[in-house]
């Protein structure tokens, strides 16, 4: 019996159809999808799912293990449908996991609405499949065989159409319906020999599995080739861009070099200029200190000046009245000595 417990870390965020803004319950799968939907669907029709997970839950959330999240959502999409009336479960893997969770938890009436969907649906090969996974025993098979959902065309020997036997089965696979159930009751015997003889032995499955696994195998190699060419090419392209990138790196160093150049002939010029400024503002103010000195002493002498220059016109004015004197003297001197030689002659 699955034990319930609230699980306190965190869950993934709850943003599907299935998470109910009404829900009085909640459910947790192992990989952390949380779903809140409504209690009575899994109370009421399931005694098993009740016993093992709601009987006295009084719980936040319940978790469900083993159980997978399409396996749920495909299960929840019968009951709750998108369109009243309508139903969102069809494919053949649709009905199986309805069919899965119903075996699991002992929904009769969802088990056996599951089988008539998948009945008409299948194939021989996954009817066998699905008898297996859900122990649906031999009876199930027969009672499948015999509805008239597939045309049995099963030859008398190797000579006749597919055969019977294993090499029989996998044309049996999904062969539409041609004939008439009559014809099909009359195969009846070959078709339980194929039955007891499919039951009784698992090398379909693993011819089965061997076809898918060599299938498998191929897809893979030729989709590592198709990887391995293009990886050739990423090679490529990376070694085109690294080379460039090396280049650029290279011119980006030269030009790093350049800059640190330029900025050292720039500071060198900065601080050219800046004791070129000092010098100048230093020679400014030796030269206005040198005016205000010459000011000052002008403003000193300047008395003494004036005196100076008075005295100076004076003494010009005197000499220039003596020398006139002196001229005067002279000509006179000059015109007496003429007028004796005049006489003279």
């Amino acid at each position: 019996m699955s034990a319930m417990t609230v699980h306190s870390s965190a869950s993934r965020p709850a943003n599907h159809r299935f998470y109910l803004s009404d829900g009085n319950i909640k459910f947790k799968l192992d990989d952390g999808t949380l779903y809140k939907v409504h209690r009575y669907f899994f109370e009421n029709h399931s005694s098993e799912f009740a016993a093992d997970h709601l009987n006295g839950a009084t719980q936040d959330i319940v978790n469900l293990p083993e159980v997978s999240s399409v396996d749920f959502n495909r299960f929840l999409a019968l009951i709750y449908p998108t369109e009243i009336g309508e139903r969102d479960i069809h494919t053949l893997d649709e009905w199986t996991s309805v069919l899965r969770l119903a075996t699991k938890w002992s929904m009769s009436r969802l088990l056996a609405l599951a089988l008539r969907e998948i009945e008409p649906i299948a194939g021989v090969f996954d009817k066998i499949l699905i008898s297996r996974e859900f122990d649906l025993g031999e009876t199930w098979l027969q009672l499948s065989a015999s509805t008239g959902n597939y045309n049995m065309a099963l030859g008398a020997g190797s000579s006749q159409g597919p055969g019977s036997g294993l090499a029989g089965a996998t044309a049996l696979d999904r062969m539409p319906v041609e004939q008439s159930t009559s014809r099909l009751e009359e195969r009846l015997d070959d078709i339980k020999e194929l039955v007891r003889e499919l039951r009784l032995t698992s090398d379909l499955r693993d011819m089965h599995n061997v076809r898918q696994t060599s299938e498998a195998h191929d897809r893979l190699e030729n989709l590592g080739e198709g990887i391995m060419l293009k990886l050739n090419d990423s090679n490529a392209q990376y070694s085109n861009l690294s080379s460039r990138l090396n280049r650029l790196i290279v011119k980006a160093d030269e030009g790093s070099a350049v800059l640190l150049q330029i900025d050292a002939n720039t500071a060198d010029l900065r601080d050219r200029l800046l004791d070129a400024d000092a010098k100048i503002e230093h020679s400014i103010m030796a030269a206005n200190e040198r005016r205000d000195e010459i000011i000052n002493e002008l403003a000193i002498h300047k008395d003494e000046l004036v005196s100076s220059m008075r005295q100076f016109c004076q003494d010009l004015d005197t000499d220039a009245g003596r020398r006139h004197e002196d001229l005067r003297d002279s000509i006179e001197q000059l015109l007496l000595e003429l007028q004796r030689s005049f006489s003279v002659g």
